[in-house]
């Protein structure tokens, strides 16, 4: 049975998975409602061939020679589990459906078909050591499974994680993976990690979130016209308030790619997903245009340099940053295809985290949904809606000002400023 190392990225979620098993925060679940026409025989098969052709799938963990690595075992079955419940047992059913993955034993996906006297309910759950959200989006439910339950044949990927893995751990310590380590060291030299919390010792607690929504459309016109991206504007909208809160004039947060960059892993179905730091330095006399853009020429240097894993930033600088921003975008929309209909996904929300406080942008409806998402140990539900409420008007104001100063933006008062750090310290709790 051949075995392989884990990627940096695997390296990452598994280590907080032993250090917290009763953990639910990289479960990547989703619900979908589905019409009673579905044939749930034929869907069920549907499942057990993409399991059975997806060795990603049927990944599992284990120690070999005190080294962690990963095999494809094909002795375990995929779990399906088919209920017929009420409509308020379906609901209280769906609170807690999402269970921690033991890496070691688990099969790591989960599958629920549960029958309602109006509808299906399709509930899937991915453990984020084997899945990122491009598979279970892209290629799960919008290829997948489409062709399996039409009784068509699978794509077959002439790449996978594990080759991936493999390949990943051939760069360490050639001449281009020093060359961006030093890169890191320079860029970041005297930078620190914020964190806007007085309890990152004692992280885990209960998923906490507050979602708030800015049109699409009027985000995208201004980007047209001063000819950059949403993803930079609401960054910079991040990074800005992320200044004022902590009241430093520089940060250092983390944020997430698809990590498919190269080809070959544009239809590969695994855990691609690669983190990279960001360094925001907020200058009053900065123009409010030239602050945007300057996080296009950031994100650009964490891809020049990408032979440098996450992991590897950490334990170098002894600095791990826990804030984080997310931009989803490019068809990463939570909606499962079958035939010519398409079924929108809720997001299930984990039951227990160590997050610190992560800001997440999904389209959806033709609105950018904001999400503020953290461990009730670290913020409030209050300090959540502040600062969605906080980036959203300073976004805003950012488009109403381009050609302004930083200094000039004024949103965010001092009363407003108080508000959130006397909620991130706990006092309205």
């Amino acid at each position: 049975m051949k075995t392989y190392p884990l990627s940096q990225s695997q390296l990452g979620v598994f280590l907080e998975m032993i250090q917290h098993p009763q953990m639910t925060q990289y479960n990547l679940g989703y619900m979908t409602s589905l019409p009673k026409s579905i044939d749930l025989d034929r869907f069920e098969q549907a499942l057990r061939t993409i399991y059975a052709n997806c060795p990603a799938f049927r990944i599992r963990f284990l120690t070999e020679d005190d080294e962690l690595r990963q095999t494809v075992d094909e002795t375990r079955e995929l779990p399906i589990f088919r209920l017929t419940l009420s409509e308020s047992e379906c609901e209280e059913y769906l609170q807690t459906a999402l269970r921690p993955f033991d890496p070691f034993n688990d099969v790591l996906c989960r599958f629920h078909l549960i029958e309602t006297p109006d509808r299906i309910v399709f509930l899937v759950d991915f453990s984020h050591l084997i899945a990122d959200g491009t598979s279970v989006a892209l290629l799960f439910g919008k290829v997948y499974l489409p062709l399996a339950y039409a009784g068509k044949s699978l794509p077959k990927p002439s790449y996978s994680l594990l080759s991936w893995a493999e390949d990943e751990e051939s760069t360490f310590h050639t001449a281009a993976y020093e060359k961006d380590r030093e890169y890191f060291r320079q860029h970041y030299q005297g930078c620190e990690a914020l964190s806007l919390s007085e309890s990152v010792s004692d992280p885990l607690g209960k998923y906490i979130r507050y979602d708030g929504h800015l049109p699409m459309a009027e985000v995208a016109e201004w980007c047209r016209r001063y000819d950059t991206a949403p993803n930079l504007l609401l960054m910079a909208a991040f990074a800005y308030t992320l200044s004022v809160v902590g009241r430093e004039s520089s940060s250092v947060f983390t944020t997430t790619s698809h990590g498919r960059i190269q080809r070959r892993l544009r239809e590969a179905f695994g855990m691609f997903v690669r983190t990279v730091p960001v360094r925001a330095l907020v200058n009053p006399d900065t123009k409010v245009t030239d602050f945007v853009k300057s996080f296009r020429t950031e994100l650009m240097g964490t891809i020049r340099h990408g032979s440098y894993p996450f992991s590897h930033f950490c334990r170098d600088l002894q600095m791990k940053p826990g804030i984080s921003f997310n931009f989803y975008s490019g068809g990463i929309t939570e909606e499962i295809k079958l035939g010519e209909e398409s079924y929108p996904c809720c997001r299930l929300d984990s039951n227990t985290t160590c997050s610190d406080l992560t800001f997440t942008v999904v389209e959806r409806d033709g609105q950018y949904d904001l999400r503020a998402e953290s461990s009730d140990r670290l913020y409030s539900p209050g300090f959540l809606r502040t600062m969605v409420q906080t980036v959203k008007t300073v976004a805003q104001d950012m488009m109403l000002h381009p050609q302004s100063p930083l200094s000039s933006l004024s949103l965010v008062t001092k009363a407003e400023q108080a508000e959130l750090i006397r909620l991130q310290s706990g006092q309205l709790w």
